[in-house]
């Protein structure tokens, strides 16, 4: 079998991407970007985009049924990587700027009462980290509901796998770029965090398993951004080959050495002002500095007194002889 055709065997034996298919209605995601890319005017893409919006959101409705019914955000965050998907694309360098905006509204409006229903509720925000969140999120969820399947498969299908998500996820993780490069990503599972870098994404099967991020769908995952700590940024290469334990164990060590020192500068100013205002030298340090300025001030008035003009002693005595 012809690597291309193995690679379309697997993506189609993934529930993550039947479930797309469901929603897509047969139609193939890769080729709405294709549209994107090769329209010139933007009348052209607004077109695309209310085509496909229709579509889908018959497949939506078809989707959201078993999921109200389950309880489950899978069809939420299919219909979100659609969004995104669309939304990487119409940021894409050859589209004028001044369509994007138009072109968002085209694709985000029709979504806004559609999403949720009165027994299902799906949330979606439109900030770069928001979108870098759902992506790390769902190839998390995606590996857990296709692993039994992949594990099953010899090596050649972790290749094809990983080929697949780099396929699925490039124009995503490359518009979301700009909010990774100075930020760490930390993961959190059940109170357990680990620490992703840039060059992770999008994930590949051989770190999705052995870091097994969940293993059941109701596991609570949180995804948060932060910023590059000063200490981590000094100390990459050391810091790179710690494990999150030691990190954080250094970061608390750091904490407490800046307590210390400010402890240690609250006191010196307490004891500064018990020694000025209450203690029996603060008192004779008091005096000596009122007597200090009554003599300045002494000095200052007699040295001014003496530049002063003395008229008695300035006049002229004439006498005359009688």
């Amino acid at each position: 079998m012809h690597l291309k055709q193995y690679r379309e065997l697997i993506k189609k034996n993934l529930p993550s991407y039947k479930i797309i298919e469901q929603l897509l209605k047969g139609k193939d995601i890769s080729e709405l970007d294709s549209l994107i890319c090769s329209s010139v005017n933007s009348s052209d893409i607004i077109a695309i985009i209310t085509d496909f919006n229709a579509l889908i959101q018959v497949g939506y409705n078809e989707i959201k049924k078993e999921c109200t019914t389950s309880k489950n955000q899978k069809c939420c965050r299919a219909l979100n990587y659609y969004l995104d998907f669309v939304t990487s694309n119409i940021y894409l360098p050859q589209i004028i700027d001044t369509f994007k905006p138009d072109l968002i509204v085209q694709l985000e409006e029709p979504w806004n009462k559609r999403r949720n229903s009165n027994n299902y509720n799906c949330v979606r925000e439109t900030d770069k980290n928001s979108i870098l969140k759902r992506c790390i999120k769902k190839q998390i969820y995606d590996f857990y509901y296709g692993k039994d399947y992949l594990n099953k498969n010899p090596k050649e299908t972790h290749n094809s796998y990983d080929i697949y998500l780099n396929k699925k996820w490039c124009s995503i993780i490359r518009y979301v770029e700009s909010s990774i490069k100075v930020k760490e990503i930390i993961i959190t599972i059940n109170g357990d965090q680990k620490t992703i870098k840039y060059a992770d994404l999008p994930f590949k099967y051989k770190f999705l398993k052995s870091n097994n991020f969940i293993n059941d769908e109701n596991d609570d995952l949180i995804i948060s951004i932060e910023e590059h700590r000063n200490a981590l940024d000094n100390n990459h290469g050391q810091i790179g080959n710690m494990s999150n334990e030691h990190i954080q164990t250094k970061y608390n060590n750091d904490e407490k050495v800046i307590q210390s020192k400010n402890v240690f500068f609250v006191k010196y100013f307490l004891i500064y002002c018990y020694i000025i205002t209450i203690s029996p030298l603060g008192s004779y340090i008091r005096k000596k500095i009122m007597k200090k300025k009554y003599f300045e001030k002494y000095i200052c008035k007699n040295t001014e007194d003496s530049f002063l003009p003395n008229t008695d002693n300035n006049k002229f005595n004439i006498t005359y002889n009688s």
